[in-house]
Parts: C-alpha cells; structure tokens; sequence
C-alpha cells in the first residue's frame, strides 16, 4: 500500500538576506521551489490513486464514501409507481373500446329498425318469454319490497304519531325508485342471462356465420326481435311490481297494523300523481335497453366454447346490473328536475 513519502529528500530552500541576494541566487531558488511544488503535487496523486484503489477493493470502506441520504427504489416500488398510472389507463382504455362496440351494436339495430324487417313470429316468442315468464320474479319481488318497507317506515313513523303517512311514501317509493330498480335488476337476472347465453351459444356452435351465410343479418334476426319485446314488456312489468308492492303495503298497514283504510288511501292518493308513475315507466323502458344490449353484446363476442358463454352470462348479468344502478342515478336527478318530488300539480 501506498503512503506519503517524506518530504526530508526535497532540496533545501536557503533564501540569503535581500541586500546580498544576488540575480543568480533568485533563479536557483525559483527553479528549487518549482521542483519542490511538483514533487509534492506527484505524492498526492499517488495517494488519492491508491485510496480510490482500496475503496473499490473493500465494501465496507466504499460505504463511506456514499451520501448519507442517498435512497434508490427498488423494483417493487418502480413497479407499484407504475401500475399507479398504468391500470386506470388500462380501466379507460377498455371502458373507450366496450362503448365503441356499443355504439356498432347500436348503429346495426337502428339500421335493422329502418329496414322495416318485422318477424312477428320472433317478436311475439321473446314477448311470451320475457313478459309472460317473468311475472311470478317480478310480482313476488315487488310484493315483499312493498311490505317489508311498509313494516319498517310504520315501526319508525309511530314514534312520531304519523303512521297514517305510511301510504304516501311506500306509494312514491315504489313508482320512483323501488319498483323500477328492483325489477330491472330482477328482470336483467332472468332474462340477460338468457339471452347472453342463447346468443352465446349460437355463436360458438356457427350458427350465427350460418346466418350470415344465408344472407340474414344476425342482429335483424337475434337482437331486433329481443329489443322490441323487452321495450313492450319492461314497463308492464314495472307496473306490477308496483301495483303489488301498494297491495302488500296496503295489508300490512291496515290488516296488520290498524291503519284506518281511508287514511292510508287518502294519504296516498293525494301525495301520489301520474308523474311518480310516468317516471317509473320511463326508469323501466331504460333498463330494458340497457338490458337488451348488453346481454346481445356479450352473447354476440362469445368465444372459446362453453366456458366463454359461461364468462358471457356472468358478464351480462353483472354489467347490466351496475349499469342500470348508475343510470337510475342520472335518470333520478334528470327527471327529477323535469317533474320535482312533491308537486302535486
């Protein structure tokens, strides 16, 4: 290892008294401590040489040559910083790439609609389906809302001695709100998984590029005839949950509790206006599109056999699902401002 070497073998600087210095002696001293101030810049060199040399070769002596707050992330948190960005990028993109085939769904059924292509065979088949096989889903969910609604809002209503009012808010509840919500939700259950697995199926199996071979379009003769039956039997359907959520009200709060009949009717009647019931008919119509579509969509890019219709029926039955919760918030507040809660007029 290297060290400093003395400074003992350097020239000696003999500087004589300015008044006996002579021109030859200031030279011989500058060249002396020229040489000197090289000699010493040379040791230095060589010791910082072998300082870096020892540094490299031991670990522990490198540490200390390190900044006390220096801090590099590691792959973990590169790669956690990363998805920060990269998965609500992933989440747009995919939501941008569903509406866009969305809106091919929509633009091929207008196309259907305008080409006056009617199979009242195929319309009067999904309506028995739709309609017809979904009464006893819907009637017994309205029902049983209507109720359980009514026990509760009567339990806390009494404290304040206004049970009678219990007419006028399970009957706004139910047109608004309750009897649309939960009919599409029931409805999409029933009826989107079906159709999302009909579709599906008829897909993997080629039946749909059988179609498409036979020079008909398979949205004229899959999706039309789904979309106008669920437009004619979703507000139907609607209306009876509606109207057997107020009947069930109505024999929990008379029968069960002893409301006097003519309060509750009275106050139901008068706090209840054909608005509540057209919005519940508007909510009702929206969800069967948004039902229709999406499960005609799902059953339409099924792939991989069996297992792809059954990825399609839980996809339909779920987007459906929370698309309809979202949109009854919009549609609540849109409507809402078109027809406010409580004008009677």
């Amino acid at each position: 290892m290297l060290a400093f070497q003395s400074f003992e073998a350097l020239p000696e600087l003999s500087i004589a008294p300015a008044a006996q210095t002579s021109p030859l002696a200031i030279s011989q001293t500058t060249v002396s401590f020229l040489v000197a101030t090289q000699h010493a810049a040379l040791t230095l060199g060589r010791f910082r040489i072998a300082l870096s040399t020892k540094c490299r070769a031991n670990p522990s002596t490198r540490q200390v040559t390190k900044p006390l707050f220096a801090f590099r992330p590691g792959p973990a948190i590169m790669r956690g910083v990363t998805d920060v960005v990269r998965i609500p990028g992933r989440v747009f993109l995919h939501f941008i790439s569903y509406m866009g085939q969305i809106a091919f769904l929509v633009r091929d059924l207008m196309t259907a609609f305008s080409n006056r292509v009617w199979r009242i065979g195929l319309i009067a088949e999904q309506i028995v389906s739709i309609g017809y096989g979904s009464q006893a889903v819907v009637i017994v969910t309205g029902a049983f809302t209507g109720a359980v609604f009514t026990f509760q809002t009567y339990a806390k209503f009494k404290d304040f001695g206004v049970e009678s009012s219990v007419g006028a808010i399970v009957s706004v509840a139910l047109c608004r709100e309750l009897g649309p919500v939960l009919a599409g939700l029931m409805v999409g259950g029933r009826v989107g998984a079906s159709m999302a697995a009909d579709i599906g199926t008829m897909k993997v199996t080629e039946q749909v590029d059988a179609l498409r071979v036979m020079g008909v379009h398979p949205v004229d003769y899959l999706v039309l005839p789904r979309f106008i039956a669920m437009m004619f039997s979703m507000p139907i359907l609607v209306a009876e949950s509606i109207t057997f959520g107020l009947m069930a009200s109505y024999a929990v709060a008379v029968f069960g509790y002893g409301v006097p009949h003519a309060w509750f009717v009275h106050h139901m009647v008068d706090h209840t206006n054909q608005w509540d019931i057209v919005i519940g008919m508007i909510k009702g119509f929206a969800f069967g599109i948004i039902i229709t579509l999406v499960a005609c969509h799902q059953g339409l890019r099924a792939e991989n056999g069996a297992v792809g219709v059954g990825i399609g029926t839980t996809r339909a039955v779920v987007i459906s699902s929370l698309v309809m919760l979202i949109a009854n918030f919009f549609l609540s507040i849109l409507l809402n401002y078109i027809w406010p809660l409580g004008n009677n007029v």
